[in-house]
């Protein structure tokens, strides 16, 4: 833990490589300094001193708690919640908060003039490949929560300039009631590509 804590960032990155976003090596570095400096090199044993750490979520901190320290916490990931609302049948969007995170990590180091020029596709994961596609209302909820992402870190002519996609399954029977809403800027075509009514998709607003 020590060494972690006193590594150089550049030796920490190097050594990183080929294991993912490079803002996780980061913050497990300034989760081992707080455990250093501030806990005097212990480890929390409680939910909410996990919690408390940076780059430690809601998830991490109920898996450390329970299983190391048995705390009667619960470590609900993404793959509990999609089990859980395929059994209930929920398709209300699960993501969001994964989303902006995602987002956040992603564009880190990233300028608004390069943000401005790019082109953000949302697909939710139970829609790929399953022919399924979120509602209008549960696509939109999720893209404007990704355009406000971007205008809390930068600001809202950022925000209104980068284009939003949304994936999923959208088809020609689908594509004009998505495409209708404010911040569905266009749509990430699969399978509906290949089909004779592309064009309906292509001309939904004529």
């Amino acid at each position: 833990m020590e060494d972690l804590a006193a590594a150089e960032e550049d030796k920490l990155l190097k050594l990183w490589e080929g294991l993912g976003y490079y803002n996780r090596a980061r913050n497990l570095q300034k989760c081992a300094r707080v455990i250093v400096k501030d806990l005097h090199g212990e480890f929390p044993t409680d939910y909410d001193g996990w919690l408390a750490l940076p780059g430690i979520g809601p998830y991490t901190a109920g898996a450390v708690a329970s299983i190391c320290f048995d705390c009667p916490v619960a470590a609900v990931d993404g793959n509990v919640l999609r089990v859980i609302t395929r059994f209930t049948e929920n398709a209300a969007p699960i993501d969001l908060q994964t989303t902006k995170a995602q987002i956040k990590a992603d564009l880190e180091g990233v300028t608004a003039d390069q943000v401005k020029t790019m082109v953000i596709a949302y697909e939710p994961i139970w829609a790929i490949g399953t022919g399924k596609t979120a509602t209008a209302d549960q696509a939109q909820e999720v893209c404007a929560m990704i355009r406000h992402t971007i205008a809390e870190m930068y600001d809202e002519a950022t925000a209104e300039a980068v284009r939003i996609q949304y994936g999923g399954s959208m088809n020609a029977g689908n594509a004009a009631e998505l495409l209708s809403k404010p911040d569905i800027d266009g749509g990430l075509i699969g399978g509906a590509a290949l089909k004779p009514d592309f064009g309906k998709i292509v001309n939904y607003n004529k």
